[in-house]
């Protein structure tokens, strides 16, 4: 069974432009901000409204509780299990053959 503290972890540990990188494939429409340390994608659904924000810089003092927020409302909007979501996105951490995308916008 996993506890929140646990996913919390290994939301802190995934690549936030690989977790870019994902949101643009799976058609999470980017919202232009000035802000470079920030990412912020959206999603509407007939029913839903779905907003993430993607902290880029690890320095940010809530960047844990962002990811995990931001990968929260990512499992929710894709009907995917939080934990799911997760392990996704950090298999593609370690995936050595996946570019690291340098130039999401």
């Amino acid at each position: 069974m996993s506890y929140p503290t646990h996913l919390m972890h290994l939301a802190e540990q995934i690549d936030p432009f690989i977790f870019c990188h994902y949101l643009q494939d799976n058609k999470w429409k980017v919202i232009e901000r000035k802000r470079t340390d920030i990412r912020i994608y959206q999603m509407d659904t007939k029913t839903d409204f779905y907003q993430i924000i993607i902290p880029l810089d690890k320095k940010l003092s809530d960047y844990t509780q962002a990811m995990y927020d931001a990968a929260e409302t990512a499992s929710s909007a894709e009907n995917l299990p939080l934990e799911e979501l997760i392990h996704l996105l950090l298999s593609k951490n370690c995936d050595t053959s996946a570019d690291t995308p340098k130039n999401i916008r």
